[in-house]
């Protein structure tokens, strides 16, 4: 039904779709128009942001939280992963590429005869130092969990240079923040304030620290979580 206003000291009303078109300048048709595309463009990412998280997470037991930094206890975890080299940020986007098609079922992603089914997409996707890595450059491990609705032996066998591996539970030491994880400053501040927190504490390190992503580029920076985790010996 069409909305009308009512004049003053008038007997008549009319409609606000009863506008004439003719009314309106280029500018703020332009406006409109402008208006209107922006707010399909906040719909699009309001339905995608939520879709995402509602991504299954790694399974875990949070058993202690301050602020920003928690406790977990992680369950084995079953992960795709790749290595690459250079930076944390460079590793993580050349190795989302092949885990992306490996549980998309892409063309040459799996060994042939394996099944095509896809597999539903989880975070975080974790990055790990590898061998060696200096100065937050070196060799990186990026890894995707695998859903617990597959089991380790079904899954399809990866082709090229992806492989399945399995993780044993893990008392794992997490602190949250903000940010994008290409901002180097701001990644390694992170990394040494996990390792400080954990040492204010008294717990005993088991390996380096790893880096975990939950959102995608398209999400901005303010409503981003990234962490930074470190094995730590159980309490």
């Amino acid at each position: 039904m069409a909305l009308t206003a009512h004049l003053p000291h008038r007997r008549h009303s009319f409609p606000f779709d009863g506008l004439r078109s003719a009314s309106r300048s280029p500018g703020r048709l332009a406006g409109e128009i402008a208006l209107g595309a922006a707010g399909l463009a906040l719909s699009g990412f309001a339905l995608y942001f939520l879709k995402e998280r509602i991504q299954e997470e790694a399974e875990h037991k949070v058993v202690e939280r301050d602020g920003a930094f928690s406790l977990r206890r992680y369950a084995r975890l079953t992960v795709a992963e790749v290595r690459r080299t250079g930076t944390l940020a460079e590793a993580m986007d050349q190795g989302f590429e092949p885990l992306f098609g490996y549980i998309s079922a892409k063309p040459d992603a799996r060994q042939p005869g394996e099944d095509k089914a896809g597999i539903a997409m989880t975070v975080p996707v974790t990055v790990a130092p590898g061998d060696e890595v200096k100065e937050m450059q070196g060799d990186w491990l990026v890894r995707f969990v695998m859903p617990r609705a597959w089991e380790r032996g079904s899954l399809p066998e990866p082709a090229q240079d992806v492989s399945l591996k399995d993780l044993p539970p893990r008392t794992i030491a997490a602190l949250r923040f903000s940010g994008r994880g290409t901002d180097q400053d701001l990644v390694a501040r992170k990394r040494a304030e996990l390792l400080e927190r954990v040492q204010k504490r008294g717990l005993h390190t088991l390996g380096e620290p790893e880096f975990a992503a939950y959102n995608a580029p398209i999400v901005p920076g303010v409503l981003r979580r990234n962490e930074w985790w470190v094995e730590v010996q159980a309490k």
